[in-house]
């Protein structure tokens, strides 16, 4: 009997637990979700994305030319199969559109869209597609490619990175969803850590 109810607990807790990860976050290759610390400007930031390569969904070529010119890109890690990234996207997509005359952009990144060789995964291309159109999200997503190997090998998604326009980390990453004030907070704190 005394089993049995250790057995039950032990369920209880980790239905708990998924429930708990779900509401702020999906785990994109085993493991839980965390919290990151709140944004502040990385002095001398590593080049997370000062040379890349990729496809849009909308099947243009582009690269990191696509931070030029901007004080701050919001580098937006998601996947077709997490709740948590797709509730959060019309609030980016309220976002985007607040900062678009700010020098301030969110580039998406779909993280499933690619096997582990760098291959389209054509059925969750059609499906990140869907999910676009479905929230509203006017900005660009990318379908990841290797030279994008420092933003994709996040363990839990969404997971946000803050680039200039020169693809250099300037603050930390942010893991797991956030609401469309708690974006434009960090991003206020960014930009003001920048002396905007």
């Amino acid at each position: 009997m005394r089993h049995l109810t250790i057995k039950r607990t032990v369920a209880a807790l980790a239905a708990l637990t998924l429930l708990l990860l779900s509401a702020a976050g999906c785990v994109a290759e085993g493991g839980g979700n965390t919290s990151a610390p709140p944004a502040t400007a990385i002095p001398g930031g590593t080049g997370l994305l000062s040379s890349f390569t990729a496809n849009s969904l909308d099947g243009s070529t582009v690269d990191q030319s696509i931070l030029a010119g901007k004080k701050l890109s919001v580098i937006n890690v998601w996947a077709t199969f997490c709740g948590p990234c797709i509730r959060e996207m019309p609030e980016l997509a309220s976002v985007s559109n607040d900062y678009a005359g700010k020098g301030v952009q969110i580039v998406g990144v779909v993280v499933d869209t690619v096997d582990g060789n760098w291959r389209r995964i054509e059925k969750n291309v059609s499906e990140a597609k869907a999910i676009v159109s479905e929230t509203g999200t006017p900005y660009i997503h990318l379908i990841p490619s290797a030279s994008m190997r420092s933003v994709c090998g996040v363990q839990y998604v969404p997971t946000t990175f803050f680039v200039d326009a020169e693809g250099r980390e300037i603050a930390p990453a942010v893991v797991g969803s956030r609401s469309g004030a708690e974006w434009s907070e960090l991003i206020d704190g960014i930009l003001a850590g920048l002396g905007e």
